[in-house]
């Protein structure tokens, strides 16, 4: 969302039945309004790869304040649209914030509270309700976690691509007994065919240019968001970051050379080359020039006393070192050529993803001036 957006919650949170001859693959077939669902080329969920996030020192801190009011995981920007309808339509419309669980011993405190049995038999059907007292939504959310975010859709029809997905990097524990009471609920009402909430997620969704962004700097992992009182806002000027080192900048990425062009570009008995992290100087890096040799002296055998031996023999372990320290040379800096043009192709599509956002933005921009001035 935008630095100065304010972010409203929306009146309810629709499931969608995911199950069926209506299921995800048909949704872009029947209603033309549904054609993202088909078509779409940002839509969401996708397969979050860790080794894909990159981190962004310029993503402002996530927190969420529930100040004393209701706060739902899905808002809307109010800086740009009066209404959810509306957000839903139109670019930078929607954020949402996403938890994921983890099956575990323990459960959250807060799924234990909205989740125990005198709770969930209450709301065994659709349109059930039973009104909670004293319920935080503080306990929700990890004491302290890391977030990531990129530019999606909804993941149930329209499938409009105006999100902003923020997944909080901490899942949540719940127990396998909440969970198989969750698969216990009913997507209708009593007096219709039973249906499970089970199964009603929709598939993955490809990621293609899109830019996975962290806030966690994997130099310091245990740096993150810390609450209970946590506020969703975005940097002033007084935030804006430090300027970052380019030599410090790690991208994220798979490169697994093979142990023999290693072992042949390290020197024996000193630790293992690391072409991630070497760096050649200018004139190691300068072109060499070949060397003619010397044209060889006929030296009659008489003549080949001790001293000529011994400086023969001299000579040619100079040779030796010489070709060895070449070649070594010659082996880092291939292993180190293959890193970087795999760096390089990396970096080129997550250019190509940062100028689509930027493009996307000063769409954003433009319009949220045409209606309320220059900033």
């Amino acid at each position: 969302m935008g630095a100065a957006a304010r972010l409203s919650a929306p009146r309810a949170l629709v499931l969608w039945a995911a199950l069926g001859a209506a299921g995800p693959p048909f949704w872009g077939l029947v209603n033309a309004a549904w054609s993202l669902c088909a078509v779409g080329k940002r839509q969401s969920p996708v397969d979050v790869e860790l080794k894909r996030v990159l981190y962004d020192p310029f993503l402002p801190p996530l927190r969420l304040s529930t100040g004393g009011e209701k706060v739902q995981l899905i808002h809307f920007n109010q800086e740009l649209y009066g209404n959810l309808s509306a957000a839903t339509r139109g670019p930078n419309g929607l954020a949402i914030l996403s938890l994921f669980v983890n099956v575990a011993g323990s459960s959250n405190p807060f799924l234990s509270r909205l989740l125990n049995r005198d709770t969930i038999t209450r709301i065994s059907y659709k349109n059930d309700a039973y009104f909670l007292q004293d319920l935080s939504l503080e306990l929700l959310f990890p004491e302290s976690f890391g977030f990531i975010t990129y530019q999606g859709s909804l993941s149930t029809p329209p499938c409009s691509e105006t999100v902003t997905w923020i997944l909080i990097d901490r899942a949540l524990n719940i127990t396998s007994l909440q969970m198989h009471s969750l698969r216990l609920l009913s997507q209708n009402p009593p007096s219709q065919i039973f249906q499970s909430l089970s199964g009603n997620g929709r598939p993955l969704q490809p990621l293609a240019h899109r830019a996975l962004r962290g806030n966690r700097d994997p130099r310091h992992p245990e740096r993150r968001c810390r609450g209970p009182n946590y506020r969703l806002h975005g940097l002033t000027s007084r935030d804006t970051p430090s300027p970052v080192d380019p030599d410090t900048v790690e991208v994220l990425m798979t490169f697994e050379p093979d142990p023999a062009d290693l072992a042949l570009s390290s020197i024996p008995g000193h630790e293992t080359f690391d072409p991630r992290r070497h760096r050649f100087s200018e004139e190691e890096l300068k072109p060499q020039p070949i060397m003619k040799k010397a044209r060889k002296i006929q030296v009659p055998e008489e003549q080949k006393d001790e001293k000529y031996w011994s400086r023969r023999y001299k000579n040619n372990e100079a040779a030796k070192r010489s070709r060895d320290a070449r070649r070594l040379k010659e082996n880092q800096i291939s292993v180190r050529a293959a890193f970087l043009e795999k760096e390089n192709a990396l970096l080129r599509q997550e250019v190509v993803a940062v100028r689509q956002e930027l493009s996307h933005y000063r769409a954003v921009l433009s319009r949220y001036q045409a209606q309320h001035g220059a900033l």
